[in-house]
């Protein structure tokens, strides 16, 4: 079993721009090739690991003492952007909860989790541990395992698509960020920090006032496809 850990970070920031921004702790992942154009802008947190079969998750919506801002329905929508992309289903639908979540840095404990908490590390919006099984010879390694925590106490902005407009210039987009996170949940990583690349949802940095990271751009789709 091996665990993969990947940041999210908010521009600008030197740290965010070192591609993978794993903790020490994490093993590596693997890339599509050399970047000739857009669509080969993608990675794998790790070579043929998925979802093989599809679970479903806890979450814990509250933030800062704000219940609701997070619901099923969106975190479903995170999700089903890839699995559109995809052409499968990877993710089942999630409970709510109020216990306690905590992210497993050292071993699995049989439940994916997604919730708030603070993040120390500067610039850090949110970062997910996937964890999976090994590869061995001809088969491919299986993810068993996400978990997900975003930024306690980030400002986010939480518009939704019909009204993203009205966002403002210097607000980080909750759900272009969680888009994000749901793509390492699936088994994508990092894309390189090129101008080729900036405009994927799996760039490791997004910019104030960016909302266009709730959908995918061809590095993602192609890689995703590739991967189910």
């Amino acid at each position: 079993m091996e665990g993969y850990a990947y940041a999210r970070y908010a521009e600008p920031t030197e740290v965010g721009r070192r591609g993978n921004a794993k903790p020490p702790w994490a093993k590596g992942g693997s890339g599509g090739g050399e970047e000739t154009d857009a669509s080969t802008c993608y990675s794998f947190i790790a070579k043929g690991a998925k979802w093989n079969t599809p679970e479903g998750y806890l979450f814990n919506p509250e933030n800062n003492g704000n219940i609701g801002l997070v619901t099923e329905s969106g975190i479903d929508a995170a999700f089903g952007v890839w699995e559109a992309a995809a052409g499968a289903t990877i993710v089942k639908s999630g409970n709510e909860t109020t216990d306690l979540l905590l992210a497993d840095t050292s071993g699995t404990d049989g439940k994916n989790e997604i919730y708030f908490a603070s993040i120390t590390d500067a610039g850090v919006l949110g970062y997910t541990i996937v964890w999976s099984t090994r590869s061995r010879g001809r088969f491919v390694g299986q993810i068993v395992e996400s978990d997900m925590v975003i930024d306690d106490d980030y400002e986010w902005s939480w518009f939704t698509n019909s009204d993203v407009a009205g966002m403002n210039p210097g607000d980080i987009d909750f759900w272009g960020v969680f888009t994000h996170e749901a793509g390492h949940w699936v088994g994508m990583g990092h894309t390189k920090t090129t101008d080729l690349c900036n405009e994927q949802t799996m760039y490791p940095s997004i910019g104030a006032g960016d909302s266009s990271k709730r959908t995918l751009e061809d590095g993602d789709t192609t890689g995703v496809f590739a991967l189910y």
